[in-house]
């Protein structure tokens, strides 16, 4: 698994001085978040289709995913 780069990395990487470390750490902050919410909504999806009957082909799987991700926020 390949691991995201760190903020220093990317503040290295674009030659940002270390002022801008704090606005980079805020910023991949937000897209972690934004990254937790979409797993999150899309978990609870496979849930609701699974909970009406719909073919899963690993429902509970998703079920245990979903709450695993709820107990994370």
């Amino acid at each position: 698994m390949i691991s995201p780069p760190t903020v220093d990395e990317i503040r290295h990487q674009l030659g940002l001085s270390e002022t801008a470390a704090p606005l980079l750490r805020a910023w991949w902050g937000d897209i972690e978040r934004w990254e937790r919410e979409q797993c999150a909504q899309v978990a609870d999806a496979v849930v609701r289709v699974s909970e009406r009957g719909g073919q899963l082909q690993h429902g509970w799987g998703a079920r245990v995913v979903a709450a695993q991700i709820r107990r994370r926020r």
